[in-house]
């Protein structure tokens, strides 16, 4: 067991937000206790669990000198993270999710990649785990080729990046604390959906240099018990306009060639259909769903900022047919089966 801190500064900031996570917790925390690489720091912060997460974080806590709880009242995951950032000693972050798990080797692997190519961000895959009733019943892989690029060249990359889940999450990466920090860059508490890419636009517009790595080191759980992404949210229309705001600011920050923030800023659209999505799922008639839906979708800000075009996403442009088309009772049925 590690007792002491090597020094002041340690290599690696991991910081988890934890939030009601007592059946998945110590499954996570004990792949971070186990990498083979021993100069990191754990900032767990709690975020006003009700259960007993705490209590395991407490016992992380005493057993390893390496992990600090701090305790603060709810206020969501980008808070949470943010709270992280504030206190993080460490030349490199990484954020991992209550829930999830990494590879043994992630740190010591990630320390050579960096070491080796200077780089400000480490871009790595991302293995989905699908889970039923506690065992794994299928996984699946994200990877990318390995690569090293100057933020000049982000357009050359970006589409593919993308396409493969390295941009969208803030979980399969390492980031150098300083370029957050120099930017005051933080997690927009206000947001619920896209948190994670709104934050990480704003990191790679920042960046110098970017490595991507073609190994898998995040495992991301897809529990089918929970089905919480499967549930109706309240007030989740009220946020739909300042996520697709931010995205597009961000996105048009970025050096990328003119087809590929064409593109970019045309994929924004998924935001409006995980509205719809969500209506969807309220417990109220089809008819009463269409009417709302159709209120969405005909909002100024819809066709003030979103180019509604098709992107090569099947889901996607089935909705945009539909809704350029105001077939909205389609548009409401479409998305029961789809969802």
């Amino acid at each position: 067991v590690f007792l002491e801190r090597e020094k002041m500064m340690p290599v690696f900031s991991i910081v988890i937000p934890v939030y009601n996570a007592e059946k998945y917790l110590f499954e996570t925390l004990e792949a971070v206790i186990n990498q083979n690489f021993s100069d990191f720091e754990v900032l767990l912060v709690d975020d006003g669990s009700t259960d007993s997460s705490a209590e395991i974080c407490r016992s992380f806590e005493k057993r390893d000198a390496r992990f600090t709880l701090y305790q603060k009242p709810n206020g969501g995951v980008s808070s949470a993270r943010n709270s992280g950032i504030d206190h993080a000693k460490g030349e490199y972050i990484i954020f991992i999710d209550s829930d999830d798990t990494i590879v043994t080797s992630l740190l010591a692997d990630a320390f050579q990649n960096l070491s080796a190519t200077k780089a400000d961000i480490l871009l790595f895959g991302m293995q989905f785990d699908i889970e039923r009733q506690g065992k794994i019943v299928r996984t699946y892989q994200k990877k990318h080729k390995s690569c090293l690029f100057d933020s000049t060249e982000l357009g050359n990359y970006y589409r593919s990046l993308y396409e493969n889940n390295y941009i969208t999450s803030m979980c399969n990466r390492v980031t150098r604390l300083a370029l957050i920090k120099e930017h005051s860059l933080r997690f927009d508490e206000k947001i619920t959906n896209y948190e994670d890419m709104i934050f990480s636009l704003a990191c790679l517009r920042c960046a110098q240099k970017v490595s991507v790595c073609d190994k898998s080191y995040y495992h991301y759980k897809l529990r089918e018990e929970l089905g919480m992404s499967r549930k109706y949210k309240d007030h989740l229309t009220e946020t739909l306009q300042p996520t697709v705001d931010l995205l597009l600011k961000n996105i048009r920050s970025l050096p990328l060639d003119k087809e590929t923030e064409r593109w970019a800023c045309c994929d924004v659209q998924r935001i409006l259909w995980i509205g719809v999505a969500n209506i969807c799922r309220k417990k109220c008639s089809v008819f009463s769903k269409r009417d709302e839906i159709r209120n969405l979708c005909t909002e100024p800000w819809v066709e003030d900022l979103l180019p509604l075009r098709a992107t090569g996403n099947k889901y996607n442009d089935v909705c945009t047919s539909l809704c350029k088309k105001k077939l909205w009772l389609a548009e409401t049925l479409w998305n029961i089966f789809a969802n």
